[in-house]
């Protein structure tokens, strides 16, 4: 895939969010996913196929309906939760085997934690404390399920036929709904078999690992995880990761190749003879040799028959999570596409709402949902799809929060701001808690950066102060382009007239980090949004010229904290609820006059030229 890319971060971000946005309907669709799913899958997907939209009936279901759920891992438990609680009582649960929880559970996103919180243990303490901690979770899971009350089935289907499901005893199920959270299976590559599965991968504890990747980023996890356990471990993708050209990916992968994880980003596999890996790396022949060797291909749908057929990605109407033709059959979680737990858990929850309720869900909405990937620094993201076809962002470094200097610990925030809208479009973090400031961030990026609490949502000192260090680099970079200018624009070399004596001086704005002037005479939250005013000069000799004339009287615009909050509108002008003023820029001066009643002052704003 070509990826675009876009050296001007400022107006260049609202142009391609505008071009995104007028696609809508591609979006809504489910294309993201799709692609995202099938990227190195599929080298040809007929375009018909691909953005063909179904049509859709209502997608209520009434209470009386028979309803069969199979699978037992996040999307399902969290889909049979919500039906619970909305009074569905004709629902059965077919399980495979006593794997509860799926994936997450048994070898992904829990076991991933636990290693990740006792990576200081001696490798075999933390194996079986992995081990342990798995049973435990998966018998609570199990728990969980039965405290439903719904009838749990032994069973794997293997055949779906009409609005029956026909399991491997022989056993055959009617269902007026059926929905199918039967995760996904990990394809096998006969080059490099016998390979160790994601299950065994837990319990190897020495020796060398090799992991070789159809450009899953996941794969770094595991690797940084391994090394943690004492293996010598090698990261060899097939293809780029789609993720590889964004700076935080490079810096997360210099994070890890700094901690003795080697990572090849592009390799061709040309043999395995025995223990020995043979490849080709920019056209030169490396051999790696291994003691364990894992393949992390692109998964593939895990879904039974469906009348006859097989059924990919292209076959399911994610809006709706059905089979194509087929309405009264769902597809949740890894089985409709590559979905986070939390993306699986969302999807499920509307689906049952959706049921209940008779309104179809967005799938737009799973876009927001922040990922992270486990590591010493983890590496997390939180922003809309199309921000990932950037390559140039702005940056900001913990080393400078006294939270860093206490922990010692280092990290990285970039972060994507549309400049006409005043908001942060994404953030990536590369840090050891990126985990919390990234669901921080995921907040935080609803609101527009003049926002009070971009400042207020951390305490002193913690690492979510990072958030404080991105405003005052939005603000540094508006002060950038406003050195210079006068309250209309112009440069101040243009105007030739001497101030009057009786004018009150706001120093140049350029100052505002550095002057006592602007710390003490304006309150955090008016100095924020003044800097990110389009003409922040003129923003605050106005609320100067206010604040005095205020000051002869009383604080009557002044809120609990002394704040006036100074506001443009939509046609330029300035205005102050509950306060009647006026103001009149000097056309060949850099000063400003505000006038309330009988009261004037005038604020001048630079050096005049004589």
């Amino acid at each position: 895939m070509q990826l675009l890319q876009f050296s001007r971060w400022g107006d260049s971000v609202s142009l391609v969010k505008g071009l995104f946005n007028s696609l809508a309907w591609i979006w809504d669709e489910g294309l993201f996913y799709k692609v995202r799913f099938g990227f190195g899958k599929y080298k040809y997907v007929n375009p018909i196929k691909l953005f063909k939209k179904p049509r859709r009936g209502k997608p209520q279901v009434g209470q009386e309906e028979a309803i069969l759920v199979v699978g037992i891992g996040v999307a399902s438990f969290s889909l049979v939760r919500s039906l619970r609680q909305l009074g569905y009582t004709n629902v059965k649960i077919i399980a495979r085997d006593d794997k509860y929880g799926g994936k997450c559970v048994n070898y992904a996103c829990m076991p991933s934690e636990y290693y990740t919180a006792y990576r200081h243990q001696q490798p075999t303490a933390l194996v079986e404390g992995g081990q342990q901690f798995v049973s435990l979770l998966r018998g609570i899971t199990q728990q969980s399920f039965q405290g439903l009350g719904y009838p749990l089935v032994k069973g794997e289907v293997i055949a779906i036929e009409g609005s029956e499901v026909i399991l491997n005893t022989g056993e055959k199920l009617r269902f007026d709904r059926l929905v199918l959270a039967t995760g996904n299976k990990l394809p096998s590559w006969s080059l490099v078999e016998p390979t160790c599965s994601p299950q065994q991968f837990w319990e190897i504890v020495s020796g060398k690992l090799v992991i070789v990747s159809d450009g899953n980023v996941a794969s770094l996890s595991y690797a940084d995880i391994a090394l943690d356990r004492g293996l010598q471990v090698t990261v060899i993708f097939k293809s780029p990761p789609l993720l590889s050209h964004l700076p935080s990916f490079q810096y997360f992968k210099r994070e890890l190749e700094k901690r003795g994880i080697k990572v090849i980003l592009q390799a061709k596999i040309q043999e395995r003879e025995g223990n020995t890996l043979r490849l080709k790396v920019e056209g030169r022949r490396e051999s790696i040799d291994f003691d364990y060797l894992m393949y992390d291909g692109v998964p593939e749908l895990n879904l039974p028959k469906i009348d006859g057929s097989s059924k990919s990605i292209l076959d399911i109407d994610l809006p709706s999570s059905t089979i194509i033709n087929r309405p009264d059959i769902y597809i949740l979680g890894d089985a409709s596409g590559f979905l986070s737990a939390t993306e699986a858990e969302l999807q499920a929850k509307r689906l049952a709402n959706a049921w209940f309720s008779g309104e179809f869900t967005k799938i737009t909405d799973l876009e927001r949902l922040p990922l992270r990937l486990h590591a010493f620094k983890s590496f997390a993201l939180v922003g809309a799809p199309w921000t990932l076809l950037y390559r140039d962002w702005r940056s900001v470094d913990f080393k400078n929060l006294g939270w860093s200097v206490v922990h010692k610990e280092t990290g990285k925030l970039w972060y994507l701001y549309n400049r006409s809208e005043k908001k942060v479009e994404a953030i990536h973090i590369c840090h050891r808690d990126a985990s919390e400031l990234i669901s921080l961030a995921s907040i935080l990026i609803d609101l527009p950066v003049t926002d009070s609490r971009w400042l207020t949502s951390s305490v002193h000192p913690n690492s979510a102060e990072i958030f404080k260090v991105l405003i005052e680099d939005i603000e540094a970079s508006n002060l950038e382009s406003q050195n210079d200018r006068s309250l209309l624009g112009v440069t101040s070399g243009q105007l030739e007239k001497t101030a009057p004596s009786n004018l009150l001086n706001l120093p140049p704005i350029a100052e505002i980090h550095r002057s006592d002037f602007y710390q003490n005479t304006f309150s955090p939250e008016e100095r924020s949004l003044g800097v990110l005013d389009s003409n922040p000069s003129l923003y605050f000799a106005i609320l100067l010229g206010i604040k005095s004339i205020l000051g002869n009287y009383s604080t009557v615009a002044s809120g609990a904290n002394g704040t006036i909050t100074l506001r443009r509108c939509s046609n330029g002008s300035y205005l102050v609820r509950g306060v009647d003023f006026s103001y009149e820029v000097e056309e060949t001066s850099t000063s400003v006059t505000v006038s309330m009643g009988e009261e004037k002052v005038t604020v001048y704003t630079g050096s005049l030229v004589k």
